[in-house]
């Protein structure tokens, strides 16, 4: 009923295993249907970083253009809040009903646009998506 997500390396962004175990069982147990883990930027180094984003804008060199989550969300038809706050990486546990809120035809379409030449190259293209899971999923506070 749940899905484990991961777009990066794991020995880098989560340092313990067992912590990140802890976080999968407070899900299930408590039936949330996304969380984004607070995950490090490298194996190492404790910190943990956020990414604010406003009017689908943030500055960061790894996506290719400022605005490339609202060109990937406008191209997606996902409404994005003025300004939200996301983690560094995109690790998460999803439910089910969470992935079934979107119909097929969505996530093919998001295939597509990540596979395209559209705006940017498509190894910029994942960190424009890592900000836009939870706006996806429709995280749960």
């Amino acid at each position: 009923e749940y899905t484990i997500f991961t777009q990066d390396d794991c020995h880098n962004h989560v340092p313990n295993n067992q912590q990140f175990r802890s976080v999968y069982d407070d899900v299930v147990e408590n039936n949330k249907h996304f969380v984004l883990y607070n995950s490090t930027l490298r194996a190492g180094r404790p910190q943990r970083k956020t990414r604010v984003v406003t009017n689908g804008c943030v500055g960061l060199h790894t996506l290719g253009s400022h605005d490339a989550v609202k060109l990937y969300a406008d191209h997606l038809e996902l409404k994005l809040p003025h300004r939200y706050v996301t983690n560094t990486c995109a690790f998460f546990i999803c439910s089910k009903q969470s992935i079934l809120q979107n119909p097929l035809q969505f996530y093919e379409e998001a295939l597509q646009l990540y596979l395209s030449d559209y705006i940017h190259p498509k190894h910029t293209k994942g960190y424009a998506f890592e900000l836009m899971w939870q706006i996806i999923f429709g995280e749960q506070s």
